[in-house]
């Protein structure tokens, strides 16, 4: 068995010292927390603000204010004992404060800023949780725009994959008229979600 080390048992006396004065009210020990874990909680940001979108929409520091804020008003709350204890929950309130920016950015319709709709992974496990999220916002909304016709070529082309020779096959239909089909219904979409941005 592994003795813990001094410095570890320090930390957690500091840690466990910090936090009963802060849950007393002592707001300097609140700030002297922050201080200590500051650095460690915006790495733990910007790993999770991967995508582009989120970049341009929060800046890791702000994200750091606002889980500082959530702990703050709830402090009594959270049942953590021990560095290692605040840190999983700060990392459980990160992800959650990314995501709900995450949802916020797809309602707003982030398509990049030039190409296709069809540049949008649709794959659920591509990309950072994130970039999962604004995605299938996106794609839920280009879903409201388009007819079950030019969905299901949706589905058939970009969600599965199939060639175009095997969708014509099975829609009974020709192949470029369906290509140009499906090109024209990104395109409308794209214009139209640009339109309501």
């Amino acid at each position: 068995m592994v003795e813990p080390s001094s410095a570890t048992l320090d930390d957690e006396q500091v840690f466990r010292s910090l936090l009963a004065r802060f849950q007393a009210g002592d707001r300097a020990a609140g700030d002297e927390l922050w201080l200590r874990y500051r650095e460690e909680i915006r790495r733990s940001v910007r790993a999770r603000l991967r995508h582009p979108a989120l970049r341009r929409a929060v800046d890791s520091l702000d994200i750091c204010q606002s889980v500082a804020r959530r702990l703050c008003e709830r402090i009594e709350e959270y049942p953590f004992q021990t560095p290692e204890e605040f840190r999983r929950l700060v990392a459980v309130i990160v992800q959650n404060r990314v995501h709900e920016i995450a949802r916020r950015v797809g309602r707003q319709k982030e398509l990049p800023a030039k190409g296709s709709i069809e540049q949008i992974p649709a794959d659920a496990d591509a990309g950072t949780p994130s970039e999962q999220l604004i995605a299938a916002e996106i794609w839920n909304q280009a879903r409201a725009l388009m007819t079950a016709e030019e969905w299901r070529l949706v589905e058939l082309r970009i969600l599965e994959g199939r060639p175009w020779r095997q969708i014509a096959e099975t829609l009974g239909e020709n192949e470029d008229a369906l290509h140009k089909r499906l090109t024209r219904a990104l395109a409308r979409v794209r214009t139209e979600i640009d339109r309501e941005e």
